[in-house]
């Protein structure tokens, strides 16, 4: 059964966090971390804002064992774990599609 994973945050507007956030996504390149781990899945990312700060991740996977194999994963947990202590308002859900 195919799932869907969302994350929806807040990038915070105050400097000091807003560079903490931004070295963490670019510089230590955990965009590119999410890039891979979806890729080497076949699972399919998008990524969305209002031009506000305000975020919306998607992740697309065919099963759910690849969910689970991703979240399984210590580093792609850790990785979570930081960004949700640098950024507002996070919020995630997995679903699936309706009558299934």
């Amino acid at each position: 059964m195919a799932v869907a994973w969302f994350m929806e945050y807040d990038i915070p507007k105050e400097e000091k966090a807003n560079k903490e956030y931004m070295k963490y996504i670019f510089d230590e390149e955990y965009s590119c971390m999410v890039m891979d781990r979806c890729k080497k899945l076949g699972a399919k990312l998008n990524v969305w804002t209002d031009g506000l700060h305000h975020i919306v991740m998607t992740i697309e996977f065919k099963k759910l064992e690849d969910h689970a194999k991703l979240f399984g994963e210590a580093e792609w947990r850790e990785g979570l774990w930081k960004l949700d202590r640098l950024v507002l308002n996070s919020r995630t859900r997995l679903m699936w599609p309706a009558g299934q």
